[in-house]
């Protein structure tokens, strides 16, 4: 549950930067609430509550598993792209016809968080490399 707590927060962060980052580089963003000079509060929120969302269907998609590695990311796209959509069209998040930056900034957080799962698991492997290594030396030490 504390792993599930950590991704909801920092994709909500990481998501907030770069909605900020984009409102910093061009104002024009079109994203109807970072067009405006300010991002308000019910904006965060608004975000915290997708990110939950999509966290938690990533959970569900996450018990799908193919032979392919490749379906799985893209099942996991796909899910977002929905998710983003829907809310933005509920919300009335952007303009007609300028979904495209909810896309993309979509596929680079999953990008962002595939690669922090992914040293992740090296550090880990790395970890679990040095256990058995010491395991090993102590067993020919005790004979």
């Amino acid at each position: 549950m504390k792993k599930v707590i950590v991704n909801i927060l920092s994709t909500t962060c990481l998501v907030q930067i770069l909605l900020i980052s984009f409102s910093i580089i061009g104002r024009n963003i079109p994203i109807k609430n970072l067009s405006e000079v300010h991002i308000t509060a019910d904006v965060f929120f608004i975000i915290f509550v997708i990110c939950i969302v999509i966290n938690s269907g990533l959970i569900l998609t996450g018990k799908f598993e193919s032979k392919h590695v490749i379906l799985e990311y893209l099942l996991d796209i796909i899910f977002i792209s929905i998710v983003l959509f829907i809310s933005g069209i509920l919300i009335d998040m952007f303009y007609p016809g300028d979904q495209w930056i909810l896309l993309i900034i979509g596929i680079i957080v999953y990008i962002i968080g595939l690669l922090t799962g992914m040293a992740r698991i090296n550090k880990d492997a790395k970890e679990m490399n040095e256990l058995i290594r010491k395991r090993k030396k102590e067993k020919l030490n005790m004979r």
